[in-house]
């Protein structure tokens, strides 16, 4: 399986995120990440290169959502004002 590095939006995880860990078995609907320029405003270059795809649970009808399933290796969180 290819490693896929995900952002989740805080909103999805208080709206209708199941909590994850470390270790967790998890299934995410997602859109890959193409234009990586908005992270640019908040995450170093190698970071914002690094992630491959959206969590996305309120997708509109034209965005096609890829389900994934896999283990969580790692987590890193972000915070900015």
């Amino acid at each position: 399986m290819a490693e896929r590095r995900v952002w989740i939006d805080d909103w999805q995880m208080q709206c209708c995120g199941d909590p994850f860990a470390l270790g967790s078995t998890v299934t995410w609907s997602t859109i890959p990440v193409t234009d990586r320029s908005g992270f640019a405003e908040f995450l170093d270059e190698e970071t914002a290169t690094g992630i491959t795809d959206y969590e996305e649970r309120h997708a509109y009808e034209d965005q096609e959502l890829e389900e994934i399933e896999g283990v969580v290796r790692s987590i890193d969180a972000v915070f900015c004002q």
